[in-house]
């Protein structure tokens, strides 16, 4: 049942607010960023960003900023009270990795970060995400980021130098998310629900 958890990116959609894919553009600057606001650990991504000197990007309301979050260091917050796609898609397309920091608390068959996720596979972004989220051997098994063990900051920080070390693999990962959003996108999806209640 797993497999229908996943749905896919509507391409037309992400394509209007974002017609260059994120592993086709330039970056002076490598950006991390976490645009989930919904039971996410950005405690230890605003750990991990200091440790690595990384500017990193947290999506937040008012009443969810990190309690570690520093003004004038690493992490910026954008804060956003209502969704928001016509902003969230083109922030996240001048982005280079997209973050899902879940808490470790969290059960693996749980559906959080499943949005994006999704935006990751639509944009065409590397993806670090947490051990505990059921997407985690999509990842792997597809090359598209780096999973880290959730709560651990050093593993988070491995992850995010991973990409600063090695930029060329941004665009690797990022385009591999695409293939795979490509070949898995809402029409896919469609197709697969459609077929589970014909059966």
């Amino acid at each position: 049942m797993l497999e229908f958890m996943q749905w896919g990116p509507d391409h037309k959609f992400y394509e209007r607010l974002a017609p260059i894919l994120n592993f086709q553009r330039q970056y002076e600057n490598i950006i991390f960023i976490s645009n989930g606001k919904t039971r996410r650990d950005h405690e230890t991504l605003v750990s991990a960003a200091e440790k690595t000197a990384s500017h990193t990007i947290i999506v937040s309301d008012n009443q969810s900023i990190p309690t570690n979050y520093k003004e004038g260091k690493y992490t910026q917050i954008h804060i956003q009270e209502k969704p928001d796609d016509t902003r969230m898609v083109p922030l996240l397309n001048s982005c280079s990795v997209l973050v899902i920091p879940t808490p470790p608390y969290e059960h693996p068959l749980a559906a959080i970060g499943m949005t994006s996720f999704v935006d990751a596979l639509a944009l065409g972004m590397p993806i670090i995400a947490a051990d505990n989220t059921a997407y985690r051997d999509i990842i792997i098994e597809n090359n598209m980021g780096k999973i880290y063990k959730a709560g651990d900051v050093d593993d988070l920080a491995n992850a995010m130098n991973y990409f600063k070390k090695s930029p060329e693999r941004i665009v690797e990962c990022g385009k591999n998310a695409w293939l795979f959003g490509k070949k898995n996108d809402i029409n896919h999806f469609g197709k697969k629900l459609r077929k589970l209640f014909e059966s």
